[in-house]
């Protein structure tokens, strides 16, 4: 066997290998991706076109138009709403940042050594 040949079998079953593996990756990572998609990003989608339609009584029109989002940047109320859920928001990461924290180092130093490694899948 020539030393060409036996570099495209190996190119050819290192292609394989890398089909494979890429094969295995969709599998595993193909079914979540779908159901986020499904039950997470077309709602929202959906919720955007809406959001661009008028009410004519319980039938939503598509007009296109910025109403809505100008009617709710003028009100007062939702600017207050706004301003204590991102305020709660930051105050929810501070907590958790100053409790988990402290807790994971002390965590760290009680583990034996021997505890502490995470096994690896070759």
């Amino acid at each position: 066997m020539t030393a060409a040949r036996s570099a495209v079998i190996g190119a050819r079953k290192d292609l394989q290998e890398a089909h494979r593996s890429l094969l295995i990756t969709l599998a595993v990572v193909g079914p979540p991706f779908i159901y986020l998609l499904l039950l997470f990003a077309a709602p929202l989608v959906l919720m955007l076109v809406y959001s661009f339609g008028e009410l004519n009584g319980f039938d939503i029109v598509m007009s296109w138009t910025m109403r809505q989002y100008q009617r709710i940047a003028g009100e007062a109320s939702v600017h207050r709403l706004l301003f204590k859920s991102f305020r709660i928001a930051v105050e929810t990461t501070a907590i958790t940042l100053l409790v988990s924290y402290p807790i994971a180092f002390i965590l760290a130093r009680l583990v034996p050594r021997r505890w502490q490694s995470v096994p690896r899948d070759p």
